[in-house]
């Protein structure tokens, strides 16, 4: 779904989201890339780069306002778990493996992980970290068979990188995936990256409307190595307040399902999705107001 809300006038009374039609959200420039998948677009006539039959005809999209994910909860559940705090550069694979990670554990600092040797990393729950998160060489992050069919949340405040040519992340054995959310938004707003109240049920963002517009593009989610195709379908990514990048050509990426402000893809790259409709589920939400008690004054 892509929503085409991401026009607005600038300045300090910036009305930025508004919609953007006639003008088309998908622009394939350069030698563009290929995106596969159901797509349903608002104001896109043009199915250049998508591939055949994938493009919903005169579609709009059900997005009509930024979604929101509620951080503020979602760290104090983490913080009053008494679940493990660990520090985040401290970890690695050493030559290979299989690890475990526990639910509900906070990694302070970036978390940047490769092997030698294949090494496996099971996800037993949500967890937390505090910097960025990166995965490279040899590193498969899985989502733990004692999970069932309950998706684990990983909430990264930096940004994400899949930088190895043998990196994957995977479901389990009853195929479900795990959740993806950074929220980098560039060293300008690193307080608001950081932020562990805001966004909230009561609060969308921590961004003026001219930030959030000027950082839009931003991009706290990249892959930038290896060719071929690369599993990534045990993910479901957002980018809360910025955009996912696909920096390298010849490459296919098969993720769960991704989303955000934006997606640029580097000429004859390829994305697709495996998730059946709706895959953010409960976690993301547009939250709806009633009116419960009127006085008149």
């Amino acid at each position: 779904n892509i929503a085409n809300i991401g026009c607005g006038t600038t300045g300090p009374t910036s009305n930025w989201p508004q919609p953007c039609g006639p003008d088309p959200p998908i622009k394939m420039l350069g030698g563009g890339g290929t995106i596969h998948g159901n797509v349903c677009a608002t104001d896109q006539v043009s199915s250049t780069g998508i591939t055949s039959g994938s493009l919903t005809p005169g579609c709009v999209s059900k997005i009509a306002a930024a979604p929101r994910f509620n951080k503020k909860a979602f760290v104090e559940a983490i913080n009053s778990s008494g679940g493990l705090v660990a520090s985040g550069p401290a970890q690695n694979c050493g030559y290979g493996g299989t690890y475990s990670v526990p639910a509900n554990t906070k990694f302070v600092g970036d978390v940047v992980l490769s092997s030698p040797g294949a090494c496996v990393i099971n996800i037993e729950g949500d967890l937390y970290i505090t910097g960025r998160f990166i995965i490279s060489t040899n590193v498969t992050l899985k989502v733990s068979d004692n999970l069932g069919t309950n998706r684990p949340t990983i909430v990264v405040n930096q940004g994400m990188g899949l930088t190895g040519t043998s990196s994957r992340i995977i479901r389990n054995n009853v195929g479900t995936p795990m959740f993806l959310l950074t929220f980098a938004v560039g060293a300008t707003f690193n307080s608001c990256s950081a932020s562990e109240t805001i966004p909230s049920d009561t609060e969308e963002s921590c961004l003026s409307a001219e930030d959030a517009r000027a950082t839009a593009a931003a991009v706290p989610f990249s892959y930038n190595n290896g060719s071929g195709t690369v599993d990534y379908s045990g993910a479901i990514v957002y980018g809360y307040y910025s955009a996912i990048r696909i920096g390298l050509s010849n490459v296919t990426l098969s993720f769960y399902a991704y989303g955000g402000q934006g997606l640029g893809m580097a000429p004859g790259s390829r994305l697709s999705t495996v998730a059946p409709a709706e895959p953010f589920g409960s976690l993301l939400y547009v939250p709806v107001y009633r009116l419960i008690e009127y006085r008149q004054l």
